[in-house]
């Protein structure tokens, strides 16, 4: 049970800060605010954190058989070797959602890490921005859509 509390609290963690990061960085980068654009960064990396707690909540489920989750029941079985229970995360829907999440934060970090010496910081702000929406779409979609 604590694995789906735990999981659910990194999706919401995912979807609201990686939204709020995302106007933050389309703002910050139209208003030239280095301010702005530095604290979206700053959210967008701690929504991707989220994706991360909710990736390693479900492979702990999948990986020690919690069939509390409908998710577990629906893919995976006492039987499972440990590598199918391990990627059997992107079995369905909802696991190749956290799947395009979690690479989505992965690029949305990678693009923060190169652009921290960048004298001109807008355009990595707008391409930040550009990354989040998908980013959001994907951790919105797993808060919202699919059940």
């Amino acid at each position: 049970m604590f694995d789906a509390a735990l999981g659910s609290a990194g999706l919401v963690l995912a979807f609201v800060f990686g939204f709020a990061g995302t106007i933050i960085s389309f703002y910050g980068a139209y208003r030239h605010n280095d301010r702005l654009m530095s604290g979206s960064r700053t959210l967008l990396l701690v929504g991707f954190c989220g994706t991360i707690i909710a990736t390693i909540a479900m492979e702990q489920a999948l990986v020690t058989h919690d069939f509390s989750l409908a998710y577990v029941v629906a893919n995976n079985s006492k039987e499972t070797p440990l590598l199918f229970s391990i990627t059997g995360m992107w079995s369905a829907l909802q696991g190749s959602l956290l799947l395009w999440a979690i690479v989505q934060g992965l690029y949305i970090a990678l693009l923060t890490f190169a652009m921290r010496h960048e004298a001109d910081r807008r355009t990595g702000s707008v391409a930040l921005g550009i990354l989040g929406v998908i980013f959001s779409y994907f951790s919105g979609a797993l808060c919202f859509h699919s059940h």
